[in-house]
């Protein structure tokens, strides 16, 4: 399988996913957009600048009016989407992978890009169908809305405290800061922006890259701890032990709380 894959483009960069490629993904992405408005977003990694780039002037040529919202984690990317009313997106993004890696998660309108259409978008790089027009570009920094979103949607006065493990990733001077204006008490770890991911893989989902995390959590006698991956969107818990909590035990509680409420 190429790197166009069920949900999402992702390759390692500078091999099969290319500064050329992302130009014309741009141009056929903005093609099936008809030319309309899109939020373009990017995470750390170092392949991302270049590749964003590339991504926006093929949008532009395909006459799309682009909204850059600088490096931001991903899901303040999808609340950039619902704020400015525009629901055509790019995030340049290699999620939890390897820091060599990157991708594009794409939204062509309100649901979730669907298989056909990611198959109708490889058709387009791959015949050169594009559309032409006259684009235009704008900033908007979406990321001090989406931590007053967060601190409204839940009570201050937290007492826990908790070891936050950014890995160099995303929410690394962003969820720190958040959690202790609600009231917890933070210790960082890993909480220095860095997109080459020095300091653990991007992956959190794997135990062993926790082990700093469960270290640092039972020395400093923490509630817990929490680590995310590289551009935020996956987050993997450690409870009080140090022990890391399943994703399914996770999602338990989450939903036995939401039920409570």
């Amino acid at each position: 399988m190429g790197i166009f894959k069920a949900c999402d483009v992702r390759g390692r960069y500078g091999q099969d996913l290319t500064v050329e490629l992302a130009g014309h993904l741009g141009r056929a992405v903005g093609t099936e957009l008809g030319g309309s408005a899109v939020v373009v977003g990017g995470d750390l990694r170092l392949s991302t600048a270049p590749l964003k780039r590339a991504i926006i002037e093929g949008l532009m040529a395909a006459g799309c009016r682009v909204v850059d919202l600088g490096v931001l984690p991903t899901p303040a990317f999808y609340f950039a989407r619902d704020l400015l009313h525009i629901e055509g997106a790019v995030m340049v993004t290699g999620s939890h992978n390897p820091p060599d890696d990157n991708g594009f998660k794409i939204c062509l309108g309100p649901h979730p890009i669907t298989e056909e259409e990611i198959a109708a978008l490889e058709r387009r790089v791959q015949s050169g169908d594009f559309g032409q027009g006259v684009g235009a570009y704008d900033r908007h920094n979406v990321v001090g809305p989406y931590q007053e979103h967060i601190q409204q949607a839940f009570p201050a006065g937290g007492r826990l405290s908790v070891v936050v493990d950014a890995g160099n990733g995303c929410y690394s001077s962003i969820a720190p800061g958040v959690l202790r204006r609600l009231g917890y008490g933070v210790t960082e770890l890993f909480c220095e922006p860095d997109g080459r991911f020095p300091d653990r893989s991007p992956n959190p989902a794997v135990a062993e890259n926790l082990r700093s995390l469960c270290a640092l959590v039972t020395e400093v006698s923490a509630d817990m701890g929490v680590a995310y991956d590289g551009d935020g969107d996956r987050a993997v818990f450690v409870d009080n032990r140090g022990r890391v909590v399943s994703s399914d035990v996770s999602i338990v509680l989450f939903a036995r709380h939401l039920l409570r409420r």
